[in-house]
């Protein structure tokens, strides 16, 4: 069996460690339009709640700043429902849900965040019985 065959670890590729995502900042736009900050992030922030948002024209980058009008305050669990910004997003072609990751920009004044992408798979449709398809054989 396959507990005698030879084998040449020499030919095997080192897999690298695992990286960390604690300390990444990473916002969350739901379908509903609601806005959500991970740990890392609201650690980060939590002194300061209140931004002002700007969006990039093609709604690929965030802007939250602290200087200026602020439009946005984000409630003490990092959460805060924004229908007109997830109009926005939509209108520039971001499918919700999205994410976002933000870095802190010194020269600009505030956190500058990256489209990521869809931050959760979509929702797997339940077979149409209601109940698991039985596999075949």
């Amino acid at each position: 069996m396959f507990f005698n065959t030879h084998v040449d670890l020499d030919a095997f590729e080192e897999v690298p460690a695992p990286q960390s995502h604690q300390g990444i900042c990473r916002l969350s736009i739901s379908a509903g339009d609601r806005m959500s900050q991970n740990e890392a992030f609201l650690r980060e922030t939590r002194d300061t709640p209140a931004f002002r948002l700007k969006v990039s024209g093609d709604g690929r980058q965030i802007f939250l700043g602290r200087e200026g009008p602020l439009n946005l305050t984000f409630t003490d669990k990092g959460v805060r429902t924004h229908h007109a910004l997830g109009m926005m997003l939509r209108q520039q072609g971001i499918e919700l849900p999205a994410a976002y990751l933000f870095v802190w920009r010194e020269d600009l004044g505030g956190w500058l965040g990256f489209y990521e992408g869809l931050s959760e798979p979509p929702a797997k449709p339940p077979h149409p019985s209601g109940r698991r398809a039985r596999k075949a054989g």
